[in-house]
């Protein structure tokens, strides 16, 4: 495998979505990405990182224009002519931002293959896939090398103008001759290189992200407890964090809680350090979110503390206010865009 330094890189141009782990049935929509995003309200490219079982990703951009589907240029990565494929090349997904406009970099696809015309499924992928009617592929690489940015570090820019990426959904930034594009390309290459560097902090830190300190998470989390009770402290609290609910805290409108009333508000409370907004879920609670983004429980709200132990935390009320409304921070009466993304684990033992 050529090293991604030497590997050449293709800007693909897609719509905007948080996960792009499918549409239909899912938690995430797509903005921009062409007239046909907006005459069908879908894209192909909303799985480009849904996994397969195998461990591969099958990415797409978009090569019709009008009645023609056009062929991609692979000589200018360096194929033979009229090469079918090819492989080893940094594939660097934009998108337009939906709200401050202009593309940014959203993810990428290391040491992928790239395909001249466009492939077709000989059966779906995915379960996901056939859900949302995803025949055709431009682009394949291992699920391991597809890195999709979280909506808070898309922060790479692209300008637009002649020696930028135009109307085509792909571009060639190596061969451009406009004096920012080498500025652009050295942004890339540091977000392509800092890959391994970013995964050796994953692997050496605690359960969800960050260092192990059983004495320190528990004192968090007991400030990020008693700072969300303090906020509901007009009504009845009650702690039902042994109870393995799938929440912590139950709010009831009186001040009695007889047993056959039924809560008001069921709260997962998550306490944080820092002021970075990263939590981690265990399999129960995430099936009560899951629960609460299907509609099956209206009444659930993540209440999250970031700078849980300062004398100033922050909380976030959060609920899913539906596929076209999103995420929504009750307290602070915005609408809030999370990114979300389950993870597997295992339990191995040895038979003695």
């Amino acid at each position: 495998m050529a090293n991604h330094e030497q590997r050449p890189i293709l800007v693909c141009n897609i719509g905007w979505m948080a996960r792009y782990e499918g549409l239909v049935a899912q938690p995430d929509k797509i903005v921009g990405g062409g007239q046909y995003v907006i005459d069908e309200g879908r894209g192909h490219e909303c799985c480009n990182f849904l996994s397969t079982q195998d461990g591969t990703v099958f990415g797409h951009f978009e090569t019709i224009k009008k009645e023609k589907d056009r062929r991609v240029s692979l000589d200018r990565l360096g194929a033979p002519a009229n090469a079918a494929k090819i492989e080893h090349v940094d594939v660097v997904w934009v998108a337009t931002h939906p709200q401050e406009r202009g593309r940014r970099v959203i993810g990428y696809y290391l040491d992928a293959t790239v395909f001249r015309n466009r492939q077709h499924h000989a059966k779906s992928p995915t379960a996901q896939h056939r859900a949302d009617d995803i025949k055709s592929y431009m682009v394949t690489a291992q699920s391991a090398n597809a890195v999709l940015l979280p909506l808070g570090e898309r922060n790479i820019r692209l300008s637009k103008g002649p020696g930028w990426i135009g109307q085509a959904s792909w571009w060639f930034p190596e061969t451009s001759q406009h004096a920012d594009v080498p500025t652009f390309l050295k942004q890339v290459r540091e977000l392509l290189e800092g890959v391994g560097r970013n995964a050796a902090k994953r692997n050496s830190a605690g359960k969800w992200g960050g260092q192990t300190d059983p004495e320190s998470n528990s004192r968090v989390e007991e400030a990020a407890v008693a700072f969300v009770k303090a906020h509901f402290n007009d009504f009845a609290v009650k702690s039902v964090e042994k109870e393995n609910c799938g929440w912590d805290l139950e709010v009831y409108a009186n001040e009695s809680t007889p047993r056959k009333s039924k809560p008001e508000l069921v709260l997962e409370v998550k306490g944080l350090s820092s002021v970075h907004f990263q939590v981690g879920m265990t399999p129960n609670e995430f099936d009560a979110l899951r629960r609460h983004m299907a509609g099956g429980l209206p009444h659930y709200r993540l209440c999250v503390v970031t700078d849980a132990l300062s004398n100033n935390p922050t909380l976030r009320v959060l609920r899913y206010a539906g596929v076209e409304a999103g995420w929504a921070d009750d307290r602070a009466r915005t609408a809030v865009s999370l990114d979300i993304h389950e993870k597997t684990a295992a339990i191995i033992c040895l038979n003695e």
